[in-house]
This record gives structure tokens, sequence and C-alpha cells, in this order.
């Protein structure tokens, strides 16, 4: 299990929804 790159896209996934309700 790569826990690094799962909190990577996990990451990514919050900046996206944060990026989104901050447009």
């Amino acid at each position: 299990v790569d826990s690094d790159g799962e909190l990577l896209e996990c990451w990514e996934l919050s900046n996206n929804i944060n990026a989104l309700e901050n447009a």
C-alpha cells in the first residue's frame, strides 16, 4: 500500500474542492 500516494490524492482532492468553493 502506497500510503503517501493515497495521502497526496486526498490532499489534491481537498484542494480541488476548496478551489471550487472559493471560486
